[in-house]
């Protein structure tokens, strides 16, 4: 039965890397941010989101990766985001 809760861990993991995709934002500086301390609270913030059916959703509708796209603003890590933008 741990199997399910796994997915449910890993999709909500890689959700992180779909929205800095879909942003435009730079990945290596969202990693590198405070020795990686920023990177492990916006993994840790996507791992207990409250609003994970609305980021998929926002997902979906914006993966195409434009730089002009507004960070939505229930996302937890907005600020790390907007720091990184290219």
């Amino acid at each position: 039965m741990l199997r399910p809760m796994v997915r449910q861990v890993e999709r909500r993991a890689r959700r992180l890397h779909d929205m800095i995709k879909a942003l435009g934002v730079n990945e290596i500086a969202v990693i590198r941010k405070d020795q990686g301390e920023a990177y492990a609270e916006a993994r840790d913030k996507c791992l207990h989101c409250a609003s994970s059916s609305e980021c998929l959703n926002w997902l979906e509708a914006n993966s195409n990766g434009a730089r002009d796209v507004t960070i939505p603003d229930f996302c937890r890590s907005k600020e790390l985001f907007e720091s990184c933008r290219r």
